[in-house]
């Protein structure tokens, strides 16, 4: 093979690649604004309703999967404890 058909395949791939990557960040970006936010009190309904597949918390912040696989942004209350500076009144392991 010559340089020229080399390099052309070269840009060819990248060009593939690059589209690729523009597609999936396109279709995880439109994915993440067609959910709702759902409120705390909202949350705790679905949950009882047995409408909620996971729920993943960091700090105050939630995300909750519902069954059909939609995600909703939920903040939840902070513990007692790390609003008031308490310990924990968990029993420690034995």
């Amino acid at each position: 093979m010559s340089r020229f058909p080399r390099s052309s395949l070269f840009y060819f791939a990248l060009v593939v690649v690059l589209g690729l990557v523009f597609w999936f960040t396109w279709q995880s970006i439109q994915g993440n604004q067609s959910s709702s936010p759902w409120s705390y009190s909202v949350l705790i309904s679905n949950i009882n309703e047995g409408g909620v597949k996971s729920v993943e918390v960091k700090g105050t912040d939630a995300v909750a999967t519902d069954n059909g696989g939609t995600k909703h942004n939920v903040t939840v209350p902070a513990p007692a404890a790390a609003m008031t500076g308490a310990p924990s009144t968990r029993p420690r392991p034995t």
